[in-house]
């Protein structure tokens, strides 16, 4: 199971975000489900500059190859493309296959596909697929949050705090964000993230649009090592493309533009900028290092 969800933050500015999480699990193996952090499942795909699409169900190698294959095709297409895909999967037993479709502006869209059946969210401003404890998790956070002014970061806060606490068995790993308007393309969001021990108390606050801060403290006697996470994201013609660049351990794992249900290309980088040298030279994928560069030196100093 997994957990995506997306959400028009400003109908103005045609503003529509989708957020997932990158746990997998795995049935019949629990140390795969345990490596989540390291074996992240690219649930988003950005099927063009104006749609992205995430998924939750079973099989989702194949169902993410579909997303992909309907590249080219206008929206309408698009849709039609994942009810067909849906429906062929209803009837196959103890099996579930959900899609989160997402248009930006100046008219954003959201439609849940699910089982051979469409519901437009689009009126209602939101929409979700995958774990329905979850989606109560985040509903609690968000309602929380309600002294938050901005809609977006109270939306990314109560997603992060979800997916980062993994109350939720199901849902965990890293945040995956895509987000567009009517003046800027569907593409991934940069938002940091730490791999710590979570026996820890979180408190959330806004910072500017779009943005908000998530403050830990750590229980007496326990372990307080930390590493964080910078998530850099593709660029143009490579746009669906993401790594999850890990500084302390000069690493980072790639998801291609073109192959996105692959498992992860682990790269030994030293930076972000070598990270971005060796994605283009050995594997064909452009990334916007100097974005993930910014992120990575105003949360964690320079180390791009």
């Amino acid at each position: 199971m997994t957990f995506v969800i997306a959400k028009i933050v400003d109908h103005h500015a045609g503003r529509v975000m989708l957020l997932a999480d990158t746990k997998m699990t795995h049935r019949n193996d629990e140390k795969l489900t345990r490596h989540a952090l390291v074996n992240p499942l690219q649930k988003v795909v950005i099927v063009n500059d104006n749609v992205a699409v995430g998924f939750a169900g079973d099989n989702p190698e194949n169902a993410i190859r579909a997303v992909v294959d309907l590249r080219g095709n206008t929206v309408n297409d698009i849709k039609t493309g994942l009810l067909d895909y849906t429906r062929s999967k209803a009837t196959v037993k103890d099996a579930s296959t959900s899609f989160l479709l997402t248009t930006r502006g100046p008219a954003p869209q959201i439609v849940e596909i699910s089982n051979g059946i469409v519901e437009d969210r689009t009126a209602v401003g939101t929409g979700w697929i995958g774990d329905a404890d979850a989606h109560r998790a985040y509903t609690k956070t968000f309602l929380d949050l309600q002294h938050m002014p901005d809609l977006g970061g109270r939306f990314v806060g109560a997603m992060a705090s979800v997916v980062t606490r993994e109350e939720v068995a199901s849902v965990g790993g890293h945040m995956v964000r895509a987000t567009g308007c009517s003046e800027t393309p569907m593409r991934f969001h940069g938002d940091p993230g730490f791999v710590m021990p979570w026996s820890m108390a979180a408190s959330l606050t806004a910072l500017a649009p779009g943005q908000v801060n998530m403050k830990f403290s750590l229980p007496k006697g326990h372990d307080p090592t930390r590493n964080s996470r910078i998530p850099v994201a593709g660029k143009w013609p490579t746009f669906s493309a993401l790594a999850h660049f890990v500084p302390e351990l000069n690493t980072a794992w790639l998801h291609t533009h073109e192959q996105p249900w692959q498992a992860p290309i682990r790269i030994e980088a030293s930076s972000v900028s070598d990270l971005g040298d060796i994605a283009k030279s050995e594997y064909r994928q452009l990334l916007d290092t100097d974005r993930a560069a910014t992120i990575l030196e105003k949360n964690l100093g320079d180390r791009s």
